[in-house]
């Protein structure tokens, strides 16, 4: 949601025209990520992927007044880059490096009036 619509929604609320409903998480992963605009001869990124078994008995799911439902597996917030990692243990299966590069086109950069 833009800060405009997000304007909006607040002169709405307090004219009290519309009740306030936010619906994005305020924490966590937004539900969909931005990525940056990158150059034109490429800007370089490096992706990281986790995979781990999820285990059904450690769930909890919290309803929360402005954000709406929020399912938690019991695990650290940021797991499992909370912890220590050093370069020498960059081999384990379930862990993944990428490196990507992002272009910004001329064309592109026309289209959006940055």
């Amino acid at each position: 949601m833009s800060s405009e619509q997000y304007y909006e929604k607040l002169n709405k609320a307090i004219s009290g025209s519309e009740p306030f409903a936010y619906s994005e998480r305020m924490f966590g992963f937004p539900e969909r990520l931005t990525l940056p605009r990158g150059k034109p001869e490429g800007m370089r990124f490096k992706m990281f992927f986790f995979l781990s078994p999820l285990e059904g008995g450690s769930i909890n799911t919290y309803e929360l007044p402005m954000i709406g439902k929020m399912t938690y597996d019991g695990r650290p917030f940021g797991f499992p880059l909370d912890r220590p990692t050093w370069s020498w243990n960059f081999t384990i299966p379930n862990m993944y490096f990428k490196d990507v590069y992002i272009y910004n086109r001329q064309y592109e950069k026309e289209k959006l009036n940055y």
